[in-house]
C-alpha cells in the first residue's frame, strides 16, 4: 500500500501539464437557449491543442446556419447495483459521507454488534467483512414484501435479482444489509447517533434498491451541423424510477439537468456565441481511503478485514500523512519505501507502477 502510493506521488511529481481547448457554441431555439459541444471537424474528432486551432474554427464558423441533421431518442434500462461488500461500502461511505475507512468500520461494528431500540439491543446489520454479493433467501423474500407493501408491484422484479460473485471471493458471509428491512432508516433514527444513521441509511438504500426494477431512461441526442463543423446536445430523462425510488444518495445523478429544448430534423437553430474553453490536463489524484480500496481490491492486497487496518498502520507509523482527504507519503515513508524496494525487488517488479523511481 505504501509502494502504491509512493508511486503515484511520483507520476504527480514528474507530470507535465498539456494545453488544450474545448469548443461550445451558445444556440437558440424558440426563445430557448442552450449549449452545443463540438463532436467533429471536417469528419473528425476534433484536437484543438492551441489558441490557433480554436480560431480557424471561429473564422470557418462564420456566417454558417446552424442546422439540426438528426435527431435520436433511445430507450434504455439502468440497472440496480449489487449490495455492499466490504470494500464498496468503504469507498461509498468515503465518497459520499466524508468517513475514512477506519471510520467507516467503527461504525458499521457498532451496527452489528447492536444498538438500543426502545430499551432492547438490536443488531441492525449483518457481518461488515465480506467480499461476496451474495444475499439469503430470507432477506430477499423480506425485502419482496417490503418493496410490494411500499411501492407497490409494478417496483418489484418477476424474480428476485441475483449478483455475481468475484471468482477470487470467498463468499464466507453475505453482503453487507439490514437484519430487517422493516426498520428502515427513518423508523430507528431517533435510536441512532448522526453518523450511524447516515452510515445505516446507506447500507439499507443500496439493499432495498439492489432487488428493485430496473429504472427506465429516456435519452435525446441532436446532431446540430455548420459548414464542416458538427455539434451535439443532448439529454436524459426518466420514464420510469424503478430503484432510484429508494436511493437519496447521490440525487443529482438520477437525471441529466438538460436546458435541451425539442429539436426537430431539419430544424434550423439561432447562433448566439461561440464559447471555447482553454485547460490543461492534470496529474491523477492523490489516493484517498476509498480509492487506495479499490486498488488494494483490484490487486488482490489484503482482504475485506484489513484494508482500514492496512490504511491506519502506515498512518501511525508516520509512513503517510492526511492532507485533507488525501494520502501523502512522508520523508519518512519515501524512505522506507526505497529500503523495502532495495530490499524486496519482488514487490517493486510485482507492482511496476512507476518504474524509474525505483
Amino acid at each position: 500500500a505504501l509502494l502504491i502510493i509512493y508511486n503515484r506521488e511520483g507520476e504527480i511529481e514528474a507530470f507535465i501539464p498539456v494545453e488544450y481547448w474545448t469548443f461550445e457554441v451558445f444556440l437558440k431555439h424558440k426563445n430557448k437557449e442552450f449549449i452545443a459541444e463540438l463532436q467533429k471537424y471536417k469528419g473528425e474528432k476534433p484536437d484543438l491543442k492551441t489558441k490557433e486551432d480554436v480560431d480557424e474554427i471561429i473564422n470557418h464558423l462564420k456566417d454558417k446556419i446552424y442546422k439540426v441533421s438528426s435527431v435520436e431518442i433511445k430507450d434504455r434500462l439502468r440497472n440496480p447495483i449489487a449490495p455492499y461488500t466490504t470494500s464498496k461500502l468503504q469507498q461509498a461511505a468515503s465518497t459520499s459521507l466524508g468517513f475514512n475507512s477506519s471510520k467507516t468500520m467503527q461504525i458499521a461494528q457498532g451496527l452489528y454488534e447492536g444498538v438500543s431500540i426502545a430499551g432492547e439491543s438490536t443488531g441492525l446489520i449483518t457481518y461488515m467483512r465480506t467480499d461476496s454479493v451474495r444475499i439469503s433467501p430470507v432477506a430477499q423474500e423480506q425485502a419482496r414484501e417490503f418493496i410490494k407493501k411500499e411501492f407497490g408491484e409494478n417496483y418489484l422484479p418477476a424474480e428476485a435479482p441475483s449478483y455475481s460473485v468475484k471468482k477470487n471471493a470467498q463468499d464466507a458471509h453475505e453482503a453487507i444489509r439490514p437484519t430487517n428491512v422493516f426498520l428502515t432508516p427513518d423508523s430507528v433514527k431517533e435510536y441512532l447517533k448522526n453518523e450511524q444513521y447516515k452510515l445505516y441509511k446507506l447500507i439499507w438504500e443500496r439493499f432495498v434498491s439492489s432487488q428493485m426494477l430496473p429504472a427506465k431512461m429516456k435519452n435525446t441526442r441532436a446532431i446540430i451541423v455548420a459548414g464542416d463543423c458538427e455539434f451535439s446536445v443532448s439529454s436524459s430523462k426518466i420514464e420510469f424510477d424503478g430503484y432510484l425510488k429508494v436511493l437519496t444518495i447521490d440525487k443529482g445523478d438520477k437525471e441529466k439537468a438538460s436546458k435541451m429544448p425539442n429539436l426537430s430534423k431539419d430544424e434550423i437553430c439561432e447562433f448566439i456565441e461561440n464559447n471555447p474553453q482553454q485547460h490543461f490536463t492534470t496529474p491523477p489524484p492523490r489516493y484517498n481511503d476509498a480509492s487506495l480500496v479499490k486498488v488494494l481490491e483490484e490487486e488482490g492486497i489484503g482482504r475485506p478485514s484489513t484494508y482500514a487496518p492496512i490504511i491506519r498502520t502506515i498512518i501511525a507509523r508516520h509512513y503517510v500523512q492526511r492532507k485533507g482527504k488525501q494520502l501523502v507519503p512522508t520523508e519518512l515513508g519515501k524512505l522506507v519505501n526505497e529500503l523495502i524496494s532495495e530490499n524486496f525487488p519482488e514487490l517493486a517488479i510485482k507492482y511496476p507502477y512507476l518504474p524509474s523511481l525505483l
